[in-house]
């Protein structure tokens, strides 16, 4: 079944770290005006489109460049450049600033109300009247750029079948949808487009039928994006693309029918606040997807080099005693393990960090949509409420279950520590009592031997050594060997009492706690 749409208008949101590269970002600065003379100078070898993608790639200028190769593609414009128009050391102070220069002098453009619009209808394509270019600077460090194509004034009317949207190059070259880039937080794609008054009173199955093919048509062959949810917004349906269990290759676009002018003039009014909370949707999204990935990551992965480091210091304690090499062993952990934990601690801080972020960024969402329900009082806004109330949580609770997980590092390391310095005092002990024992055994035996000698002045003849012709049969020596091998004999008896003792304390199993 092939149904029949107009005035289908495009509206990109984009959002850029501001100084996602400091290197780049100054040098950028410091060049900007060679970088314009290159650039007229590339028109005119031919090369202008070559240059600007090596400057956006190398520049945290990646998203004014885009915008150059929308503009391009959609009304072959290939000598426009965006930031010959923007100024963006403008208010400096502010925390939020338009960028947009208002004294813009060029027979294409004007400036209006923070924003570019274009004059000019020499191309074919034309660009619309009403279509415009919106940048800021916006809150944390970030900018943001707004590209919003309408359809021309004189097919504003003229209704086509949807499956010859494609013909209509809304998206050519897929140029709309904007690759990943360490300079990129996130994008909104919004498509509006307008029904017959036949198909607006269609069931929401069947409109959602129309806006899948809206979107591939839109979309280049082959290129999916899954179906979320539907719902309503100033009295229209809005159908949303892109899940989160997709994160990876995730894009937020949405198609969005207008029933009536109302819808589309209330969208035109809270532009601005809509801009933001797109802004504050690609901050949390991008929070979890990459920062918070690399920072979890990265603490899992010091994580699991603490457990290797405790699962060595497990080997040595399974064993009874400790000797030199597992007391160096010890030595190098207690030395090792307080660098681990300060490593860890880094990694940590980063995860919460994040954490941080998204709270942030998901109270300044509730905020922004308090502001658009003090603007239209009476309208329901539940299709944007849903990512604060279910997608931030969720985010939200992911982190906080892995923060918990992760804290447990933390008990590892001083349990590891405290075990170690445990089993050392212990063998200290062990090895004194042991050295306290020689003692009591070789004075023991001394005093033994001692006390046999005195009792040997008393003996006149000794008749045992007469078996030793070689020795020399003096009472003298006679009571130094007796003595002597009776000393020995209670000093080994004793050592060999402690040594059994020893023996069968070992082998008794150890009481458990529970």
């Amino acid at each position: 079944m092939s149904f029949q749409v107009y005035a289908p208008n495009i509206h990109l949101f984009a959002y850029t770290l501001k100084n996602a590269n400091n290197y780049h970002e100054n040098w950028v600065k410091s060049t900007l005006f060679w970088q314009i003379c290159l650039l007229h100078l590339a028109v005119d070898l031919g090369l202008y489109s070559l240059i600007k993608v090596v400057f956006a790639q190398i520049t945290s200028h990646y998203l004014w460049y885009k915008c150059d190769r929308i503009i391009s593609k959609k009304f072959q414009y290939d000598d426009f450049n965006l930031l010959t128009f923007l100024d963006l050391e403008s208010e400096m102070h502010r925390p939020y600033a338009p960028l947009i220069k208002r004294n813009i002098k060029n027979y294409r453009y004007y400036h209006k109300e923070n924003r570019i619009y274009f004059q000019s209808k020499s191309t074919n394509p034309a660009p619309s009247a009403k279509d415009f270019i919106y940048a800021v600077r916006s809150y944390n460090n970030s900018c943001g750029l707004g590209i919003n194509l309408y359809n021309p004034e004189h097919e504003q009317g003229q209704k086509f079948k949807i499956n010859k949207i494609k013909n209509r190059q809304l998206n050519p070259d897929n140029c709309f949808i904007l690759q990943d880039s360490d300079h990129l937080i996130g994008q909104t794609l919004l498509l509006t487009v307008k029904l017959t008054l036949k198909d607006q009173n269609k069931a929401q199955e069947e409109l959602k039928i129309i806006a899948d093919q809206c979107l591939a048509g839109f979309l280049p062959t082959g290129y999916n994006i899954p179906f979320n949810r539907a719902g309503n917004l100033f009295g229209s349906p809005i159908f949303e693309y892109g899940i989160f269990r997709q994160l990876e290759t995730y894009r937020h676009i949405l198609v969005w029918f207008f029933f009536d002018k109302e819808a589309e003039k209330k969208f035109d009014v809270c532009y601005t606040e809509i801009f933001d909370l797109f802004s504050f949707h690609g901050k949390v999204i991008h929070t979890y997807k990459k920062s918070y990935g690399d920072a979890f990551n990265s603490a899992k992965a010091k994580y699991n080099e603490i457990e290797t480091e405790i699962n060595k210091l497990l080997e040595v304690s399974e064993k009874p005693g400790l000797n030199e090499f597992d007391l160096q062993l010890f030595n190098e952990q207690l030395i090792k393990l307080p660098r681990l934990s300060l490593e860890y601690a880094n990694r940590l801080r980063d995860t919460e960090n994040c954490s941080n972020i998204v709270l942030i960024n998901t109270r300044n969402y509730t905020e922004k949509l308090q502001e658009i329900k003090s603007l239209f009082p009476h309208e329901s806004i539940n299709f944007l409420e849903v990512f604060a109330e279910r997608s931030c949580r969720y985010f939200h609770e992911q982190v906080t279950a892995d923060l918990n997980y992760l804290h447990h590092g933390f008990g590892l390391i001083d349990q590891a520590i405290a075990s170690i310095r445990g089993q050392v005092a212990i063998d200290h002990v062990e090895r004194e009592r042991n050295f306290q024992v020689k003692i009591f055994a070789t004075g023991t035996g001394l005093t033994a031997s001692g006390l046999s000698a005195t009792n040997f002045g008393s003996v006149k003849e000794d008749t045992m050594l007469k078996n030793f012709p070689g020795v020399n049969k003096h009472l003298y020596l006679s009571s130094m060997f007796y003595s002597i091998l009776f000393g020995l004999a209670i000093g080994v008896s004793i050592l060999s009492m402690w040594m059994l003792i020893r023996r069968k304390r070992n082998q008794y199993p150890k009481r458990s706690n529970g």
